[in-house]
């Protein structure tokens, strides 16, 4: 399997596909499906919430990756998306609440991540994974949030996929 523009690297490939196997995984940000492949390997079933479209990417602004997405997903029958930002009401009405793993790798500041983290967090059930991705000094939001929702550091670190275990006791 080879999907272009894959942006998940070494030992984060092992971390994801470690936990989506056999699990719900909701995805926020996909981009052109890279990530998404990896977690539809091992998964039995991944949405994906993105607006498939490159405007973080100079020079590709206004063009879409649905079809890229489409293509690297197609071979595993298990994926799903919603075409819309992640933070759009409108997109939180199209999904069902319970959810095994969240995966986060979609708007990179401050408020982007944590707005994600508090309307995504409550769909993940008791026991289950949140897992950001480019927990890293170059996108210091991811990290920021992360610290500010959880009040905690991560369970674990894989390469820059930070990984937070939500124990049932845990009040968000």
């Amino acid at each position: 399997m080879v999907v272009d523009d894959c942006m998940v690297y070494g030992e984060e490939i092992f971390a994801l596909f470690h936990l989506a196997r056999h699990k719900r995984v909701l995805e926020i940000g996909a981009y052109k499906g890279g990530s998404t492949a990896i977690l539809a390997c091992a998964a039995r079933h991944v949405c994906s919430v993105d607006t498939f479209m490159c405007d973080h990417v100079p020079g590709a602004e206004h063009q879409s990756t649905l079809a890229a997405w489409m293509k690297a997903v197609e071979p595993f029958g298990n994926c799903d998306c919603i075409v819309g930002n992640s933070q759009d009401s409108n997109v939180h009405m199209k999904l069902n609440r319970n959810w095994d793993v969240l995966f986060i790798d979609a708007d990179h500041s401050y408020k982007g991540c944590l707005a994600d983290l508090t309307h995504y967090v409550p769909y993940v059930v008791d026991g289950g994974v949140v897992a950001l991705h480019d927990y890293s000094m170059q996108f210091g939001g991811v990290i920021a949030a992360a610290q500010n929702y959880f009040k905690r550091r991560p369970d674990n670190v894989e390469g820059s996929i930070a990984i937070y275990y939500l124990k049932s006791f845990e009040n968000f």
